[in-house]
């Protein structure tokens, strides 16, 4: 009787060549190593605010020269500089200051614009008295929606146009 040896499932065999070593998995100390999205988006918002730092710088030195200009002067002074209750150069220096430190805040110039006029309005009716009805109130906001319709109309034509 011939014995028949039984062929070991262990070894491979020696004709194939060898497979090559696929790339391994990333271990799980290397998936904590790796930082996570939420930190290079926030470095990227730092970047962001790093480039608008001289916005910031200029906010700031409009808002000295404001303060130099309300400490030194008399309002009396600057009341009638161009035309009659203008506070021209109080409401130049606010909005430029107004304009770069919202700029800066919000990282868009149209919203600093924007805000900006807005402010240096509210606050330039407080100081002639004007008391707001709801006819000077709804002229106010259509003034608003006219000059904003431009960009809504413009964001919400490259909106569709990405989402195609």
């Amino acid at each position: 009787m011939d014995k028949i040896q039984a062929k070991s499932r262990l070894k491979k065999p020696l004709n194939k060549p060898p497979a090559p070593n696929p790339t391994p998995a990333p271990s799980r100390l290397a998936k904590l190593i790796k930082p996570p999205r939420k930190v290079k988006e926030q470095n990227k918002r730092l970047q962001a605010y790093g480039r608008y730092i001289i916005c910031l710088v200029i906010a700031m030195m409009s808002y000295y020269g404001l303060f130099f200009l309300m400490s030194q002067v008399y309002p009396s002074q600057i009341q009638h500089f161009l035309w009659t209750n203008s506070y021209l150069p109080f409401f130049t220096l606010l909005f430029v200051g107004n304009f770069f430190l919202l700029t800066f805040l919000f990282l868009d110039k149209k919203i600093g614009f924007y805000l900006a006029i807005w402010l240096n309005l509210v606050i330039y009716l407080k100081i002639s008295q004007v008391r707001l009805d709801f006819y000077s109130l709804g002229l106010l906001l259509l003034l608003a929606a006219i000059l904003l319709l431009p960009d809504i109309i413009r964001n919400y034509a490259n909106n569709s146009n990405n989402k195609r």
